[in-house]
């Protein structure tokens, strides 16, 4: 029996980034976030439960799961409109601020 069993999981997380951050306006992009997850059991911890030579049962105990990880350094932003003309501030920080709520908020749901 190995000690420890470990497993890593990178899932595509979906972002919708609508018109100045408001679901009920337009689309303009769709974010496409990789995320990491490892989790793993600690096989030491296993319970056995024997009956003369017989195992009856065996309990594992529970998982052990990391934060998850947002690779935001690897998005990939696709847009859903062809033309847009920008004509003012850089909304690249206010973008990442959207962002970095909705990753707070599904890490959350996640754990």
């Amino acid at each position: 029996i190995k000690e420890l069993h470990l497993i890593k999981h990178i899932y595509q997380d979906l972002s919708f980034i609508h018109r100045k951050n408001d679901a009920s306006k337009s689309l303009k992009a769709v974010a496409l976030v990789p995320v990491s997850v490892t989790a793993y059991i600690d096989l030491t911890q296993m319970i056995i439960k024997h009956k003369n030579d017989s195992i009856i049962k065996i309990i594992l105990p529970y998982p052990e799961m990391s934060e998850p990880n947002y690779l935001i350094e690897k998005m990939e932003v696709k847009k859903v409109k062809g033309f847009q003309i920008h004509i003012g501030k850089d909304l690249h920080a206010e973008v990442l601020s959207y962002l970095t709520e909705i990753v707070t908020r599904r890490k959350k749901a996640i754990v």
